[in-house]
């Protein structure tokens, strides 16, 4: 059993680093509220950002919302489940999560829309 859930954990999967950061990923993008929030925030990031496009600082900035957001999302059901193995198992598929990796797609998706491909 440990054996597969480090495979889960730590191999490819579907283009992404790990399986985990895959099912964040796609949840948000197939969940039009979700996706509509991340698109909006990078909206935001790239308003204030006032034409610099520092590629880093603006995925960083995403992470943090990203990270905010599913956390406000999950705590409900962490804080209403009486079993403790549910929260246990969610904090820990959420800990491989990489957040990073889903804000830089989201990033380049908008310097793509934007025409801005080649932006460092």
């Amino acid at each position: 059993m440990k054996k597969l859930v480090e495979k889960l954990i730590k191999e490819e999967y579907q283009g992404w680093s790990n399986r985990m950061t895959w099912g964040v990923a796609l949840i948000i993008d197939n969940n039009q509220g979700m996706y509509r929030a991340v698109k909006d925030e990078v909206g935001e990031i790239f308003a204030r950002d006032k034409g610099d496009y520092d590629t880093a600082e603006l995925t960083l900035q995403l992470e943090e919302f990203i990270k905010n957001y599913v956390d406000e999302l999950v705590t409900p059901t962490l804080d209403r489940n009486e079993n403790e193995m549910v929260p246990q198992l969610l904090n820990t598929a959420l800990g491989e999560v990489d957040f990073l990796e889903i804000a830089k797609a989201h990033i380049e998706e908008e310097q793509t829309e934007r025409g801005n491909t080649d932006i460092e």
